[in-house]
């Protein structure tokens, strides 16, 4: 799979971020990173420690209660809106709408102006052209909720992002309703994506980490450790326990 735009460098300089309500408690602090454009990163660290509000504050969702993000020289919100299609993100649960398999990967374009080799790249890219090609009007087919399974809905979240093909792809554990063998091709295909397009993943399974280019270990809101991934599952006892969880992960 390829896309036609070049991947995104992201940095954040002393990013903090806290709810207005809990002010005195900070969500994240301290926060500094350089990502290099094309390159994979892997947020891992305990629950609530603050990887999913990192990556809302990347993504412009949330703003910094301190601090700045800056993607390709704009905030996070401005890139956004100069550039729609561009930064996808993959979350964890997705949705569908009613109509066709087609129309939920492109969500929101109408059906008339879906783009075929943009559908065929991201049913590729998600490890859906096998399930896609043994329906019976393909693409075209209907979705049907109560036959679809939960490795299928996340697979069509993850051709939903791909079709932009985005220069930045969040990816909130993409591979958690998957079974092995599928995880594994997932895993393949974002590994072909590497340099093409900048990845962020937060992960709970090991598969989705092991070709981090960096990865970075988030506790109590600040970076505990950060490295690459052979690395510092050497040097931090806290990154290896952190892999030895992630490796027995279900």
């Amino acid at each position: 799979m390829t896309l036609n735009t070049p991947p995104l460098s992201i940095s954040a300089k002393n990013l903090a971020f806290s709810y207005p309500e809990a002010l005195e408690t900070p969500v994240l602090e301290s926060i500094s990173l350089e990502i290099v454009a094309g390159q994979m990163v892997a947020f891992i660290g305990p629950s609530g420690a603050g990887k999913s509000t990192l990556a809302g504050l990347v993504l412009g969702l949330l703003e910094p209660t301190h601090g700045s993000v800056i993607i390709n020289g704009q905030t996070p919100r401005a890139f956004v809106e100069h550039n729609p299609g561009k930064v996808s993100l993959v979350q964890q649960a997705s949705s569908l709408i009613g109509g066709s398999i087609a129309e939920n990967i492109a969500l929101g374009v109408p059906t008339s102006e879906i783009n075929s080799d943009d559908l065929a790249h991201a049913i590729e890219g998600a490890e859906l052209s096998e399930w896609v090609a043994s329906l019976p009007n393909g693409v075209n087919t209907e979705v049907d909720t109560g036959t679809i399974s939960g490795g299928q809905l996340q697979r069509i979240g993850l051709a939903r992002a791909l079709y932009t093909r985005p220069s930045l792809l969040v990816l909130d554990e993409p591979t958690s309703s998957l079974d092995a063998d599928t995880e594994s091709r997932v895993a393949a295909s974002l590994k072909k994506l590497h340099g093409q397009v900048t990845q962020i993943v937060i992960a709970h399974r090991l598969t989705t980490i092991e070709d981090a280019d960096v990865v970075y270990l988030i506790e109590g809101g600040k970076i505990a450790a950060q490295g690459p991934f052979a690395e510092l599952r050497t040097t931090s006892p806290t990154v290896a326990r952190q892999v030895e969880l992630l490796t027995f992960k279900n």
